[in-house]
């Protein structure tokens, strides 16, 4: 989920966002400092934060994730999971990211898509696999 949120969010690496700003995850701020959307609602104060590296963008993401009250049903969803001894896996992690953009159900299918079409899973099963490998050696 975080490879495809970051793919999407980012325009695959290429948007001004990350090149200016090391933002992979499309982080808001009302800071003063950041980057001006070009497509800014006129009565929007928001701006892109800006962060020194790619390493404090995914922290923020996982700070986002774990703390905001919007994303209440993804660590829901997670703790169910975990409860019932499943996989956490990324496409119905990613189903639970309504809040995360403006365009809401599109941005569910978008995610959805991004990641079957780009195999993303195999690194959920890689996780796994790593997983099952340290729990072996303890």
């Amino acid at each position: 989920m975080a490879l495809a949120q970051a793919a999407v969010e980012s325009g695959w690496g290429m948007s001004r966002f990350v090149k200016l700003g090391n933002n992979l995850f499309g982080h808001w701020t009302y800071g003063k400092k950041g980057i001006m959307p070009l497509r800014r609602d006129a009565k929007a104060k928001h701006l892109i934060r800006i962060f020194d590296s790619f390493e404090d963008s995914i922290s923020a993401y996982m700070l986002n994730l774990n703390r905001t009250k919007a994303y209440y049903t993804f660590r829901n969803k997670r703790r169910e999971l975990v409860k019932q001894k499943k996989k956490i896996t990324g496409v119905p992690l990613s189903q639970t990211m309504i809040n995360y953009s403006q365009i809401r159900e599109k941005y569910l299918r978008i995610l959805k898509n991004v990641i079957k079409k780009n195999k993303l899973q195999k690194y959920d099963e890689k996780f796994y696999n790593n997983l099952t490998k340290e729990k072996n050696e303890i």
